[in-house]
């Protein structure tokens, strides 16, 4: 009986070492990835920073953006753009390569970075001439990337403008959607087809007005869903003759 007693004991013991050694470990991995998230959103953010010092300059009077595509190729020639989304700090280099996993995490200086960059669907035209244009960036819970697009969407923002700047031209567009779906969801990612069609599409629009449609991609809810926001391509002004 007494044996019993004892080795039942150094069973409880051997038990409760096991998991204080469990806890520990998992204490130590939640440390590591704290530590390693702190160091790659340091790094993007310290990136767009220096990018955005060194490429764009901001008419002081007019406030309109020049960038200097010329130097940011020489950096990378897999830039086919620039974003901008006023009242956000999503102001970014766009690229694009030959898939849809590289820029996931690589920044523009091809350096490893969880946070990745803001990329184009290999599919698409570099030229923003798709019917849809996808654009895909992460979303972390700081300020990089694709992060402020939960914030345009939480907040229901109306008429937000979308400015992409080329080489050759400016283009912009207007948000006219904005919905949460599942990761698997492929109809966002049609590039076929400017997503006004949808059932749930609302606005004051003549469908032959909507020629191309740009779509944003990000995680939601830690990844469980997929934020995706549209807009449509603004008609060009008239040129004075």
């Amino acid at each position: 009986m007494k044996k019993k007693k004892v080795l039942k004991k150094k069973y409880k013991i051997l038990f409760m070492n096991f998991f204080l050694l469990l806890f520990f470990l998992i204490f130590l991995y939640s440390t590591y990835r704290g530590v390693q998230i702190l160091y790659y959103s340091n790094q993007s953010i310290t990136t767009q920073k220096e990018i955005v010092e060194e490429v764009t300059k901001v008419d002081e009077e007019t406030e309109d953006t020049t960038i200097d595509f010329k130097r940011l190729k020489e950096i990378n020639s897999h830039v086919v753009g620039w974003i901008q989304i006023p009242d956000t700090h999503i102001n970014h280099p766009i690229l694009k390569t030959t898939n849809n996993s590289y820029y996931l995490n690589h920044d523009i200086y091809n350096h490893y970075n969880i946070n990745g960059s803001i990329y184009m669907n290999y599919q698409n035209d570099p030229n923003f001439t798709d019917a849809n244009t996808i654009l895909f960036g992460h979303y972390t819970h700081s300020t990089e990337m694709f992060s402020d697009l939960k914030k345009i969407y939480d907040e229901n923002r109306k008429n937000v403008t979308i400015t992409i700047y080329r080489e050759e031209e400016k283009i912009t567009y207007t948000v006219y959607q904005m919905y949460v779906t599942d990761p698997d969801d492929e109809e966002p990612l049609n590039i076929g087809k400017s997503l006004f069609e949808k059932e749930d599409f609302n606005i004051d629009l003549k469908n032959d007005e909507i020629r191309q449609t740009l779509t944003l991609s990000t995680c939601y809810n830690n990844g469980a869903k997929r934020l995706i926001i549209h807009a449509y391509r603004n008609l060009e002004a008239p040129k004075e003759e």
